[in-house]
């Protein structure tokens, strides 16, 4: 994290302490990507020289759940668990717990 922090700064000068975390092994490729990646980021490369690394190293199914979470995939079962929710009545107090009936308060 203290990497993405360095490249939302733009913080070039840090490139050394960065090269070094990475050369012992102490970064999560996952979250700033590989040092190519940051080099990149940071504006010290223009492109790749090696392929990129498999990133994901989650499973399948982690995988799907994370794609949804960032808003890219909608799962079937998304569908099914907002049917299940409890429906609340035109009449019924307010979830939001104003004290007020549904239909005075968040129905509109």
């Amino acid at each position: 994290m203290v990497i993405c922090a360095l490249i939302e700064l733009e913080a070039t000068e840090a490139i050394e302490p960065i090269r070094d975390a990475f050369n012992r092994d102490r970064v999560n490729i996952g979250i700033p990507g590989d040092l190519e990646d940051v080099e990149i980021a940071l504006g010290l490369r223009n492109k790749r020289d090696t392929p990129k690394p498999n990133y994901n190293r989650f499973a399948p199914e982690m995988t799907e759940r994370l794609k949804y979470l960032l808003g890219s995939v909608e799962p079937d079962y998304l569908e099914s668990a907002v049917r299940s929710l409890v429906k609340v009545g035109r009449n019924d107090p307010c979830i939001c717990g104003s004290g007020k009936k549904y239909k005075k308060c968040c129905l509109q």
